[in-house]
Formats: structure tokens, C-alpha cells, sequence
């Protein structure tokens, strides 16, 4: 897709799944993700429930109904991202990277993803989007999300649950993901199976 030459991990039709405990990094590896695909000329939607994005590089849309937020975000996505598909607005003028943070708070484990979101989730790359969605427990992320994602990203990890899911993707990853050092994270290539530990990103 134009604009990519050189900056694979930036194309529009990746879906990503980030998690990790509360201070372990997500927003720092989100926020560095924001800044590498302004670089390409990509805009930046994040959906904010913690009200943690200031809005440099990139439009944050903060959450107004905390208590139950998964009509207000569809409809967000609905306006924001599959409106303008539809309308054939210009690629360089749409956003061509959506952030879901708490991502769980939005879309319930056992239950169907919401029109919007099912629709970006299943042909993003038609829309011409990127996906990051990003959750504190590995349990709790929806299914969908995470068996249709290329790359999974996995800060330290402790529950019992989470870490038997992360056993699921793929043998003994729970003995990795509960002993990462502080910030240090695991990328979980769906396509290829390949685990690597990442350092800390540096902003």
C-alpha cells in the first residue's frame, strides 16, 4: 500500500492485541506505535476510556458513558471509520490506525462484537485500517480480537487464567510472560508461531 515502502509494520491492514497489568508499559508501546505510523502519514484514532491520550499525532476520543460504553464506542466506529469507507472519502484522509484502549470494557468476552467493530475487525484491511486493541488481563480479551490478530504483544502476566490462555497460543508461553522483567514485553507472531522478547520501548 503507498506510503509503506520501507515500514512493513506500519501497513494498514494489521490487527494487533497488547496486554499487559496496570503500569506495565501498554500505553508507552501504544503511544510509540501512534508516532511510528504518523512518520508514514497514517492518522491515529484512539478510543480513550482512562482519559490517558493528550491527543498529540492523533485524535483520542474520550469515552462519556463509563458505565456501559459498547453503543457509544460502535457508534464512534461506525461514523469515524466505516462512514467514510463508504463514502469513498481518500485514503490519506481517513484514519488508518485505530486504538482501543480497555478494550474489554467495550466488547464482552461471549458475546458478539458489536456491527461496527465486526465489520472493521473482519475486513480491515478493505477499509484500508489498523488495529490495536489493548487489555490488562489476557483472559478477558475478546476472542475474536485475539485469534484474528497477525501480532500479540504480552506484558507480564500473573492470573492464573491469563496465563493459561497464554499456554493455549502457544506451549510454555506462560513460563515467559510470568517471568518477564519489569516493561519488557513478548511478541506473539500469529502467522509464523515465533516468540520474542522486547525490551522496554523507548520514547
Amino acid at each position: 500500500m503507498g506510503g509503506y515502502r520501507g515500514a512493513p509494520a506500519m501497513r494498514r491492514d494489521i490487527r494487533r492485541v497488547i496486554v499487559g497489568l496496570q503500569g506495565s508499559g501498554k500505553t508507552v508501546l501504544a503511544k510509540h506505535l501512534i508516532a511510528q505510523y504518523r512518520k508514514v502519514g497514517v492518522s491515529t484514532l484512539v478510543i480513550d476510556y482512562q482519559h490517558e491520550y493528550n491527543g498529540k499525532n492523533h485524535t483520542a476520543y474520550r469515552i462519556t458513558d463509563r458505565v456501559n460504553p459498547t453503543v457509544e464506542v460502535d457508534n464512534v466506529l461506525q461514523k469515524l471509520i466505516i462512514d467514510p469507507y463508504e463514502d469513498k472519502i481518500p485514503l490519506k484522509r481517513r484514519y488508518g490506525h485505530l486504538i482501543l484502549d480497555e478494550t474489554p470494557r467495550y466488547f464482552a468476552l461471549h458475546k458478539p462484537l458489536p456491527p461496527a467493530m465486526g465489520r472493521i475487525n473482519d475486513v480491515g484491511r478493505h477499509i484500508g485500517i489498523a488495529t490495536t486493541s489493548i487489555g490488562r488481563r489476557f483472559s478477558q480479551m475478546h476472542t475474536d480480537l485475539v485469534e484474528l490478530a497477525h501480532e500479540v504483544y504480552i506484558f507480564r502476566q500473573s492470573g492464573i487464567n491469563d496465563l493459561r490462555r497464554a499456554n493455549d497460543m502457544r506451549a510454555g508461553l506462560a513460563d515467559i510472560v510470568g517471568n518477564l522483567a519489569p516493561h519488557h514485553y513478548v511478541k506473539l507472531d500469529m502467522t509464523t508461531g515465533d516468540i520474542t522478547v522486547k525490551k522496554p520501548v523507548k520514547m
